[in-house]
């Protein structure tokens, strides 16, 4: 991850960066970054990744079982990280990052704008249909 520093650095403007606060904790993203923006537009922290043909040429029982699997152990991640929220977010104001926490209205902005490269994500590249996901973030 040291090459994260040295894209940041020239400008210090970074466009978007995902993770959780815990990676951007470890990683020191408050070395090079002045701001955290919570756009809280992620359903879950914690995923798993399979392989598309992996996971389609399973029969149903068993696909449904691994899918359950990994949404359990996406549930207890996310639990996680977010009972640790408050912790993280002070450690990043007593390293001088400011942390700007988005309005619903900017959420609904940027959710409009990334309306149709979610639907074709979903279309191309996901096992899961979008609706699973956002079910599983409920």
């Amino acid at each position: 991850m040291s090459d994260i520093h040295i894209i940041f650095n020239p400008t210090g403007v970074v466009d978007s960066a995902d993770g959780d606060l815990s990676a951007a904790l470890g990683y020191r993203y408050d070395e090079v970054l002045s701001y955290l923006m919570l756009s809280r537009h992620q359903p879950m922290l914690g995923y798993w990744a399979f392989n598309v043909d992996w996971l389609e040429g399973l029969n149903g029982v068993t696909r449904d079982m691994v899918v359950k699997a990994a949404q359990d152990g996406g549930a207890t991640i996310s639990a996680e990280s977010e009972s640790h929220e408050a912790d993280y977010l002070q450690q990043f104001e007593e390293r001088g990052v400011t942390i700007i926490e988005w309005t619903d209205e900017q959420r609904a902005v940027w959710q409009e704008a990334a309306e149709k490269a979610l639907v074709q994500l979903y279309e191309e590249d996901y096992v899961l249909t979008r609706e699973e996901v956002v079910k599983m973030g409920q």
